[in-house]
């Protein structure tokens, strides 16, 4: 199932956080070419360039084409992708992504770079970009920019964790067991488990945030695998009061996933916020069957 978004929430998180890059055409696609020459991309992932920025686990599923910096299209990958031009061009290649994990709401990614070529290009002939070999697939590897704060971290390496249960919550937080089998990566994922007599969790990071507004992009990116459903939300805090926000709902599911939160929105939204905290909320029936979250890799990123 997808992913599902709050009713109140929803206008937020359609609309896209930042504008699509304007670029101009060329004379390469003016002519009469009708045999189209091809550009092969499999896959797009993240090289981690400072211990700071965590994992590499990516979930970067298209590829934003621009020739000769016209706009091909967005193409989820693997792609092979037919460009009507022909010889030495620049080709640029913005890694996308789905906007709160939904299949309608795709966008470039804007925290990481593109990837720039200079090719040439040949009529009912393919070339591939690639700039690494993982796992048999022709990977291209991104980085983070520079610019980007990375404001708060949790990869569940450790008893000390950044995030808590609140005193309501009838049940905790913790790491999963010594040599349990379903951890995502490393000795560790974080674990909430609700027996079939708890009905309510409520968790949230300890530290106030502070966060950029006016637009600026701000992305909640985490590794989760569940069997209810979760709702994430943020709390906005101002001099006069606390304001409680759910804005997304992460859907059962049976693998582990990544997925992207955009926060931005809500932010910005927000003018007289002064900090902000991420929360994780379940509410199910009692008796229903046992629950299970686990999360790894809690990045909060912004630039």
């Amino acid at each position: 199932m997808a992913n599902k978004l709050p009713s109140k929430a929803n206008q937020l998180f359609y609309s896209l956080f930042f504008a699509l890059f304007l670029m101009t055409g060329c004379d390469k696609f003016e002519g009469d070419q009708t045999i189209p020459s091809y550009i092969r991309i499999d896959s797009i992932g993240v090289k981690i360039t400072s211990s700071i920025q965590g994992t590499a686990s990516a979930s970067l599923t298209d590829a934003w084409v621009y020739v000769d910096d016209q706009l091909i299209g967005c193409f989820e990958l693997p792609a092979v992708i037919p460009v009507l031009a022909e010889g030495k061009c620049n080709v640029k290649v913005y890694p996308g992504f789905k906007i709160n994990g939904m299949n309608n709401t795709r966008a470039p990614h804007p925290m990481f770079n593109y990837f720039s070529f200079t090719k040439t290009l040949y009529p009912d002939s393919t070339i591939s970009l690639t700039n690494q070999l993982i796992n048999g697939k022709q990977t291209l590897l991104t980085t983070y920019k520079e610019a980007c704060t990375f404001k708060w971290m949790e990869s569940f390496a450790d008893p000390s964790l950044s995030i808590d249960s609140v005193k309501t919550s009838e049940t905790g937080i913790g790491l999963t067991p010594d040599g349990y089998a379903d951890v995502f990566e490393g000795q560790f994922s974080g674990r909430i488990y609700m027996p079939d007599t708890v009905t309510y969790f409520l968790g949230t990071n300890n530290e106030d945030l502070t966060l950029p507004k006016l637009g600026r992009a701000v992305i909640l990116e985490l590794n989760y695998k569940t069997n209810i459903d979760v709702t994430i939300g943020m709390y906005a805090t101002s001099t006069s009061q606390t304001v409680m926000q759910p804005l997304l709902v992460l859907s059962p599911t049976s693998t582990w996933k990544k997925i992207y939160v955009n926060l931005s929105p809500y932010v910005s939204s927000q003018s007289s916020a002064i900090s902000y905290k991420i929360f994780f909320g379940v509410i199910r029936d009692e008796g229903s069957s046992a629950g299970e979250i686990l999360l790894d890799n809690i990045k909060l990123v912004h630039l």
